[in-house]
């Protein structure tokens, strides 16, 4: 998937409306949508380049998901057994914004595949 279609997938499991990519008003391309109460649009966070765009959606994460979302995430950083030991722990704790992206929209059956 490419950043964009990242950003859209999890805006729209966030609860974003109308969210789609349009040429902001000096010609560049912006992904908008519109969230909670508002009635107009404005920028979806860049989940696959921000941290902190990714805590927002980690933090509504509880129980079962947020097992199952760990667990997505260490599939991806290649781990077949749970972690172990504090290299492991680190690692995991250093996910790029992009690989928690990738597991949050595995865990809703959202990650498309590039197709090559």
């Amino acid at each position: 998937m490419t950043n964009d279609e990242i950003r859209i997938a999890v805006a729209e499991l966030r609860g974003w409306r109308n969210v789609e990519r349009l040429k902001d008003t000096n010609g560049r391309w912006a992904i908008v949508g519109m969230t909670g109460n508002r009635n107009y649009r404005i920028p979806v966070p860049n989940y696959p380049e921000s941290l902190d765009a990714c805590s927002e959606f980690e933090q509504t994460l509880g129980g079962h998901k947020q097992i199952s979302y760990g667990r997505e995430l260490l599939q991806l950083l290649g781990f077949v057994t749970p972690p172990s030991g504090f290299y492991e722990y680190v690692t995991i704790a250093m996910a790029t914004p992009l690989q928690r992206c990738q597991a949050f929209l595995r865990l809703h059956g959202k990650w498309k595949e590039d197709k090559q």
